[in-house]
């Protein structure tokens, strides 16, 4: 159907789609990897992409869809409220309905066509089984779960270039937190410390070395696992990380940090017991004191300059294969970690 009316990919993926894309995200409370793999794509078809518009449309678009790991309500229970449709349907006023689409036809025709069937109608019947209806899964941008996006962009001088986390999966009281450094070279070494019981109250995780260019940025799947599962970590330890983690992370898991370690980010030079604070409502990720002590901004400033000075240069631990040629040539996280 597509190839008879010549409609080529690089027609329906254009700027209009890309930011319809992120709009969606944004209200569905999505995974933090989708800033990986926006950025790549943007950079293959020439769109403009950045975390500051990223930044910019979660602050606009409201969260609204209440299923886990950030809501209530298996995945499932989407589908049976009308899917993705549903939820193009309540986004009208930030959707730009006009974009090109797999059917031939644009956003807007699709849901029309929808709505005359009567399908916005008679999907959420599936929801009477369980006594709930439409808007227990997809609330109305007018009564939002969140007021702002699943998503923040932090950056400051622990992340100069921007780091990510799930704004939807914290509780309140951590939106702003100040905790002591814990550091980790490699994930293994940071998920025996939590089992150990040596991570607290009031630490906040760095694990580092687990970008693009460190080992071609593994998930770190259990690590959040260890976090989210404990009733008290999940209220009171943060984790800061180049690495990624899963889209059902939940917890105040930030992640994407760049530059990254192996760049000589300043993620590199933090020590035990450095003081990070994490501000989400104001996008800061900063060091802000040594040796459990606050310091002045110019202070912490010279401190990690000299600290990234003194350290010896990254060796990544691959030597052959395709990881070193990729290694080699991929681009920072927040850029898409594409290879050059």
């Amino acid at each position: 159907h597509l190839f008879d009316r010549r409609i080529s990919a690089d027609r329906i993926l254009t700027q209009a789609a890309l930011d319809n894309a992120i709009v969606v995200h944004a209200a569905i409370g999505g995974s933090t990897n989708a800033l990986l793999h926006l950025p790549a794509l943007a950079r293959e078809l020439g769109l403009s992409f950045s975390l500051q518009k990223v930044s910019e449309i979660n602050q606009e678009v409201p969260f609204i869809l209440n299923i886990r790991p950030s809501g209530m309500h298996p995945s499932n229970f989407l589908w049976a409220a009308g899917g993705v449709p549903a939820i193009l349907w309540e986004l009208e006023d930030f959707l730009d309905y006009d974009a090109l689409t797999v059917t031939g036809k644009s956003v807007g025709d699709n849901l029309d066509a929808l709505h005359k069937a009567g399908y916005f109608d008679m999907q959420p019947r599936f929801l009477e089984n369980y006594s709930l209806s439409r808007i227990d899964i997809i609330r109305p941008v007018s009564d939002p779960l969140q007021e702002s996006g699943g998503l923040a962009v932090l950056s400051g001088n622990l992340a100069p270039d921007g780091a990510v986390m799930k704004r939807s999966a914290i509780v309140k009281e951590m939106l702003r937190f100040t905790g002591r450094a814990r550091v980790f070279d490699n994930t293994a070494e940071a998920l025996e410390a939590i089992y150990e019981k040596k991570i607290v109250a009031g630490d906040v995780l760095v694990i580092r070395y687990q970008g693009p260019k460190s080992n071609g940025m593994p998930e770190q799947f259990y690590i959040t696992e260890a976090l989210s599962s404990d009733r008290i970590l999940n209220r009171s330890v943060a984790l800061v990380t180049d690495g990624r983690f899963s889209g059902g992370s939940k917890g105040p898991c930030i992640g994407h940090v760049s530059p990254e370690a192996a760049a000589g980010g300043p993620i590199a030079a933090i020590q035990e017991n450095d003081l990070i604070l994490i501000d989400v409502e104001n996008g800061n990720l900063e060091v802000i004191g040594t040796e459990r002590k606050e310091r002045p901004p110019e202070t912490i400033e010279k401190i990690l300059a000299k600290r990234l000075k003194e350290m010896q240069p990254f060796t990544p631990s691959r030597q052959t294969g395709i990881l070193k040629l990729y290694t080699e040539r991929c681009v920072s996280a927040h850029l898409g970690a594409y290879m050059e």
